[in-house]
């Protein structure tokens, strides 16, 4: 494995990115610049506007991507099957997520969507067969066809508590309406609107209730602990 002078990427031997660090000043990702590559982990730079489609599509390896809060498009299939990923935070400032986003990541189990999003594609988390959770900040958001089909495992859809009825009642959004439950709670939400880590040590589920003072809660299962996934097992 190696790198270049800057640290910016690394490879292994067979010549397929593990990680990425991205320039400072980029503003834009194109169409499939990095799909189907071996990458593991992607650190994207706060300069950066727009996340063309299928750019990360098919990474299967890629199990970190944390999106700045300077983004604004997500591209149709951008981390379609990208099967490593086992969430998403995706910030207040984007405004879309394009057709297929995050289509068949099939570890994937929750998903927070910051406030700024006022559309998701068609199918954009399509046959995600382990997500649990979707929690959205929006207060006004269209949703495409099939957006949330085939995931056999989800079992909520949080919006604002002054939302829910014109959730359930928005067209394709009433597809899911059994799912559709008020947030409770702001540890989830903390985290979402900031994209950074807290440092509290306190732990949430995944409906944004804090669970422990700093304590390792008893019951298995997952929790969100300084911005980041923690199982209990």
């Amino acid at each position: 494995m190696w790198g270049d002078a800057a640290g910016r990427k690394f490879v292994d031997n067979t010549g397929c990115w593990l990680c990425l660090s991205m320039d400072s000043k980029l503003e834009i990702i194109g169409k499939g610049a990095f799909g189907s590559c071996g990458l593991t982990s992607v650190t994207f730079p706060s300069s950066l506007t727009t996340i063309g489609g299928y750019s990360f599509g098919f990474c299967g390896g890629l199990a970190s991507v944390t999106i700045p809060n300077s983004v604004t498009t997500i591209g149709d299939a951008a981390f379609c099957l990208c099967d490593c990923l086992q969430s998403i935070f995706v910030p207040n400032s984007v405004t879309s997520i394009g057709f297929g986003a995050f289509t068949s990541c099939n570890n994937m189990e929750f998903a927070v969507i910051g406030s700024g999003v006022t559309s998701i594609g068609e199918q954009a988390f399509h046959g995600n067969l382990r997500l649990k959770n979707v929690i959205l900040y929006s207060p006004s958001c269209t949703l495409g066809t099939e957006a949330f089909d085939f995931c056999d495992s989800l079992t909520h859809i949080y919006v604002l508590s002054d939302k829910v009825e014109a959730y359930k009642n928005a067209e394709n959004w009433s597809n899911y309406a059994d799912l559709i439950t008020p947030i409770t709670g702001t540890g989830i939400g903390a985290i979402a609107s900031s994209q950074e880590p807290t440092t509290d040590g306190q732990y949430y589920d995944l409906s944004g209730r804090r669970v422990a003072n700093g304590i390792e809660p008893r019951a298995k299962g997952l929790y969100i602990v300084n911005g980041k996934k923690v199982v209990i097992k």
